[in-house]
């Protein structure tokens, strides 16, 4: 990232840290979390196939991490979400 932006890691580390209050892996594992729960919400691929689109090279690894993140593992949460979203829809439907 640092050479990417065309500065020093040190400099990386120092600014991620003052505008985002983490570590620069730590931004990045949390925007490739924030990317998968997205698609666990909006679309029907497998969860290994969203650990591998999202950078993750283990989808185990990557089952680790969310379930950390979300206290839930990958496919609860896409279960949770889904059953949420249908009493939204259904409660929603009954104002109209």
């Amino acid at each position: 990232l640092a050479l990417h932006a065309g500065i020093s890691e040190s400099t990386l580390r120092r600014q991620v840290k003052k505008y985002f209050s983490c570590s620069p892996m730590s931004l990045v594992n949390n925007m490739r979390l924030e990317q998968a729960a997205m698609l666990l919400k909006n679309s029907h691929m497998a969860v290994k196939e969203i650990a591998i689109a999202c950078g993750f090279r283990s989808p185990l690894y990557f089952g680790t991490v969310f379930k950390a993140a979300f206290g839930m593992p990958p496919g609860e949460y896409r279960r949770e979400i889904s059953t949420l979203t249908k009493v939204q829809v259904k409660y929603l439907k009954k104002d109209i």
